[in-house]
């Protein structure tokens, strides 16, 4: 099974420097940001639509919250 894994502020970084935020493939086969010496957080095992929502925050340098809304995967 796949996990996304992410480090918020790369993410900024990306979009200061590019204009948008991407997954990075050095974090495939690690379990820290090379870069900023950072543990990589991970998207919970939530249902698709609010996986959907919660990627979709991370691209845009959003850190998402958990909220009473949010559905978890069964």
């Amino acid at each position: 099974m796949y996990q996304s894994l992410f480090v918020l502020i790369v993410f900024l970084e990306d979009i200061n420097e590019f204009g948008f935020g991407y997954f990075h493939k050095s974090w495939l086969s690690s379990d820290r940001c090379e870069i900023h010496c950072k543990a990589l957080e991970f998207l919970p095992d939530l249902s698709r639509n609010n996986s959907i929502e919660w990627i979709g925050e991370i691209l845009r340098g959003i850190r998402p919250s958990i909220d009473t809304n949010v559905e978890q995967k069964n």
